[in-house]
């Protein structure tokens, strides 16, 4: 039972390997009184809708032992085949009313969720998706409908022109540059491996003349509040260069070191009119892409 609100509506648990293998699930009798009249060895079935509106009917059993006393095991060979279940994956039963014209017995909604180790934390998502012969159990697609706030978590000489090209070509490309109007509010761009071995950012000076005014060579400061409100001070410096044109470098070395940067990750700078400083101050938030479950999921990271 989730709840005490729930209780009368919905009955769960979480599978074994026994239950798993077997392609069987057991409950004991307490736990679904509310639904079903005990009758020991008699059969029972269940109308069953999943998450994609898929129907299904299971088979239970009632049964009396002396050690555990009353219980019921449901049986569902092809359901537990094509959701790919797994240990530890809870099963969720919601009754609900039964339409007209359909068969007598119980009606349930069922939910699978699962529970995955990211970045330090335990996530349970909702399996929506079913597993193709072809495909392994973890290909099964981990609803996103809710957001995942994920708790992780030198400037420019010697580079090669090539490679400056290279690291611009990444500017821009994320959330931040979606419209117009976004784009005279904040800049961003995803990590290079050049930047992160470096603990540094580029970026072309179109990309952020809406922020400041460019000077060769001088130096500029950027107060900048992270997703956990801490507050750091990062250097940056003006470039012209005849091979990229005009760019600007940002240094960033604890910030990277205590972040946990890595390649592709998205930085992406929105300017606040808070603060005292004489220099611009920014919100700088961190997202990082995982591959989930068949699905790309952008985090935010929250170190």
């Amino acid at each position: 039972m989730e709840n005490q609100e729930q209780g009368k509506q919905s009955f769960s648990k979480h599978l074994t390997q026994s239950e798993v293998k077997d392609r069987i699930i057991f409950f004991s009798y307490t736990d679904v009184a509310p639904f079903f009249e005990f009758q020991e060895g008699r059969l029972f079935f269940m109308d069953v809708t999943d998450s994609l509106g898929k129907a299904w009917t299971f088979i239970g059993t009632f049964y009396a032992n002396p050690e555990v006393g009353k219980y019921v095991s449901i049986k569902w060979p092809q359901f537990s085949s094509e959701k790919g279940l797994k240990a530890n994956d809870e099963v969720i039963f919601t009754e609900r009313p039964r339409r007209e014209g359909e068969a007598p017995w119980k009606k349930f909604n069922v939910v699978i969720k699962r529970k995955i180790r990211l970045f330090g934390q335990d996530i349970w998502g909702e399996l929506k998706k079913a597993v193709k012969p072809a495909e392994s159990s973890h290909s099964n697609t981990l609803s996103c409908s809710y957001k995942f706030f994920f708790a992780l978590t030198n400037l420019s000489h010697g580079i090669a022109p090539t490679s400056m090209q290279n690291v611009f070509s990444h500017a821009g490309n994320g959330s931040a540059m979606e419209n117009q109007q976004e784009c005279r509010q904040r800049f961003s761009k995803r990590l290079t491996q050049i930047e992160l071995e470096n603990r540094m950012i580029l970026f072309s000076y179109t990309v952020v003349a809406n922020f400041f005014e460019f000077q060769a060579d001088h130096l500029l400061f950027m107060n900048a509040t992270d997703s956990v409100g801490k507050e750091w001070i990062f250097v940056g410096k003006f470039h012209a260069s005849d091979n990229v044109g005009n760019y600007v470098s940002i240094s960033l070395p604890w910030f990277a070191v205590e972040k946990g940067l890595k390649v592709n990750d998205e930085i992406i700078f929105t300017e606040i009119t808070q603060g005292n400083r004489p220099w611009k101050n920014f919100k700088v938030v961190i997202k990082r892409k995982i591959r989930l479950f068949g699905q790309d999921i952008w985090g935010e990271l929250m170190v």
